[in-house]
């Protein structure tokens, strides 16, 4: 079975990654595929050659400074999504080497990935999901904000999804819902 784990930033993704992971799934990660990509020469020509070189540390796509650009204008993000998201849909299925998988990616729904059997959505109260965010210390409050207005709603994506788990809770009790999802 194919799972396609989405959620919004701080919803449990990774959590759910791993749970699967535990119980023999193959984990693909759609935003560790999509940072693989930025080293191919021709994803950072394009990405380079809309956003400018300011992007570029070391040669290298700057993925922080490429974030502060396209979380604070939607054009932009669009732009940079029409560039990867067929890319990384393409090394997604291409990823897949199992029976038993679990693609984790923020965005499969707004990339229009379909190769799954089932789409589980991890939602989380706007509260819990800033206190965890911001709890990593990668982000400040308003990076935070910015990447969720930039994201699409969780009700907008429960209407694309199979199954739905609130992971507003305690761990336990995310763990016991997921463990609902298994065949």
């Amino acid at each position: 079975m194919i799972i396609a784990i989405t959620g919004n930033i701080g919803s449990g993704k990774s959590t759910a990654a791993q749970f699967f992971e535990k119980k023999g799934y193959q984990i693909i990660n759609a935003d560790i595929v999509g940072h693989e990509l930025y080293k191919r020469r021709e994803i950072k020509k394009r990405v380079v050659a809309r956003f400018g070189e300011g992007i570029l540390t070391r040669g290298s796509v700057d993925r922080s400074k490429l974030k502060k650009i396209v979380f604070s204008d939607s054009q932009e993000l669009k732009a940079l999504n029409a560039i990867m998201h067929p890319e990384i849909l393409k090394e997604t299925t291409r990823a897949i080497a199992s029976k038993n998988v679990a693609i984790e990616g923020a965005l499969l729904i707004e990339a229009g990935f379909k190769g799954y059997d089932k789409l589980l959505l991890i939602t989380i109260g706007h509260k819990e999901q800033l206190k965890r965010v911001l709890k990593r210390g990668k982000y400040k409050r308003e990076e935070v904000e910015n990447i969720i207005r930039a994201q699409m709603p969780q009700e907008q994506k429960m209407r694309h999804a199979d199954i739905v788990i609130d992971n507003s809770g305690t761990k336990q009790e995310f763990l016991k819902n997921l463990s609902k999802v298994l065949p």
